[in-house]
């Protein structure tokens, strides 16, 4: 942008496509001047008669590094067990979902067992002690027994978990209803406390209540994104609600550092004016007839 008479590093150049895209998505993009001046796009009409003058549009570096580790927080978030659960359970189209005993020694006695004996031996299926290691489209006339046979001979390239085995459980979503199925040595066994009220998703909501209690108008009560995300990097798991509240929170934090950092600019810019007295006067000069 040097060529064009922006000096100012802190700028990168957009295109009108990638610069009306961003606005859209509610990103501070800015109108390039060649006297090395810079306004704030205000609405779509303000960035479209710009670039018709042949004007060139620009993001601060700031901004487009927060966005492109915003964009790969979000990616993590989607692809981490609370939000593939949740598309399990309350997606709209029918899914099915492989849970598998987690490792550690607490659950070593629970994995392969039979569930006779398992409940013999005073253990329930609970939730808490699995892992959701897989989630695909359930088709249409796809049985129980089809996916124990996939999962055993003809695994997926991107399932990761074992071959289906006793003391896993395959939950099926369908015509918007949930049913857990335990993997037995015969078949399967229908387990519906696998899906009650006591599993992580319920645990989930109640922390999150829990945090409504404390909310006084301060928005550093939520958790930042990158907290979450050290708490996904740990392997805990986290509330789609606290995580909806936490974008929203970051995206009035973002508001008020952008508040904040544009003035920061503007004191570069005139510093670098005063040291040029006779370029501030024109700088004057076309802001008022632009305006």
């Amino acid at each position: 942008m040097q060529d064009y008479g922006y000096s100012w590093d802190g700028m990168l150049p957009l295109r009108q496509e990638a610069a009306e895209q961003l606005f859209h998505e509610d990103v501070s993009v800015y109108r390039i001047y060649e006297d090395g001046t810079e306004g704030l796009v205000t609405d779509l009409e303000d960035l479209q008669t710009h670039a018709e003058k042949g004007g060139l549009f620009g993001m601060e570096k700031e901004t487009w590094e927060a966005l492109r580790e915003y964009n790969s927080m979000k990616q993590e978030l989607r692809e981490s067990e609370p939000s593939k659960e949740a598309l399990l359970l309350y997606g709209k189209e029918d899914a099915f979902g492989i849970y598998q005993i987690r490792d550690g020694k607490e659950t070593r006695d629970l994995r392969f067992e039979p569930y006779d004996r398992l409940r013999a031996a005073g253990n329930t299926v609970h939730r808490g002690n699995y892992t959701l290691v897989y989630t695909a489209p359930l088709t249409p006339g796809t049985s129980l027994e089809d996916i124990y046979t996939r999962f055993n001979i003809d695994h997926p390239k991107d399932f990761k978990g074992h071959s289906l085995s006793v003391s896993d459980v395959v939950v099926l979503h369908q015509n918007g209803q949930d049913t857990a199925h335990y993997v037995d040595s015969f078949g399967y066994k229908k387990v519906p406390e696998f899906l009650q009220p006591e599993n992580y998703l319920k645990t989930a909501e109640q922390t999150t209540e829990q945090n409504y209690n404390m909310i006084d108008g301060q928005i550093n009560n939520t958790p930042t994104v990158a907290e979450l995300e050290a708490k996904v990097k740990t392997g805990e798991t986290i509330s789609l609600v606290d995580l909806a509240e936490t974008v929203k929170a970051d995206k009035e934090r973002g508001k008020a550092a952008k508040t904040e950092k544009k003035p920061s600019i503007r004191a570069q810019l005139k510093a670098a004016k005063e040291q040029t007295p006779k370029k501030q006067a024109k700088q004057k000069t076309q802001d008022l007839e632009r305006s």
